[in-house]
């Protein structure tokens, strides 16, 4: 995916601030993303309900909506990536 990335000129928001400001959210996302993880679900927490008919695999259908939200965070983390990446090359060009 190519990004919008920012230009850096005298008029902006300066090349350090804007870069300071993406490491903070790469951060907090990175650390989403860790306790995100702990909330994995798990067998015993997903009993089979006997009377319910779509109750065949509870786990499975947790288990995928849980690596759904960890993929859409990982997502924004390699998109925060690739900003700080466009935002650091300018000026490093001749």
């Amino acid at each position: 995916m190519s990004l919008e990335i920012p230009t850096i000129h005298l008029n902006g928001t300066s090349k350090a601030r804007l870069l300071e400001a993406i490491e903070t959210a790469y951060s907090a996302v990175h650390n989403a993303i860790y306790c995100l993880s702990e909330t994995a679900p798990n067998g015993r927490d997903y009993y089979i309900r006997l009377d319910a008919s779509k109750s065949y695999d509870r786990l499975q259908k947790a288990a995928s909506e849980h690596f759904i939200r960890l993929g859409h965070l990982y997502q924004i983390k390699l998109e925060l990536q690739e900003l700080a990446e466009g935002i650091e090359v300018q000026g490093k060009r001749s």
